[in-house]
């Protein structure tokens, strides 16, 4: 793959790990995007307190930050997404195909859709899932 075609999303915890581990399939964002394919999946330094709590049985003991995690196909971005994930009234970026690393990557992420170095796409090509 080449490293033009490959874009990232920082995403706080725990939907970041929810999401590389196929367990959400849809990602809520205020805005849209044309981009449609392979996205990065960084996990930001924030961690969304209530919702690590609401979903505590579904993760690690950790959850990571400040790192990527792996790499899902954005496959379409929609408003009316019937995923149990999908919160009215926002964009639901359709997720499918997670691909976790096996081990999480050091990075530091951006707002918005962002491209990845080519450092860390070399690495993640490296670990198979780019």
């Amino acid at each position: 793959m080449t490293d033009h075609l490959l874009r990232a999303l920082t995403v706080r915890q725990p939907w970041a790990s929810l999401i590389v581990t196929g367990r959400k399939n849809v990602e809520n964002r205020s805005w849209n995007t044309r981009y449609r394919g392979p996205l990065v999946i960084h996990a930001g330094l924030g961690i969304d307190k209530d919702g690590l709590t609401a979903h505590k049985s579904l993760l690690p003991d950790e959850v990571p930050h400040g790192c990527v995690l792996g790499v899902v196909d954005l496959l379409n971005v929609v408003r009316d997404s019937k995923s149990a994930w999908a919160e009215p009234g926002m964009y639901h970026w359709v997720l499918a195909n997670p691909r976790a690393l096996s081990r999480p990557l050091e990075a530091s992420g951006k707002l918005g859709l962002w491209t990845p170095s080519p450092t860390l796409v070399h690495e993640l090509q490296g670990e198979g899932v780019a």
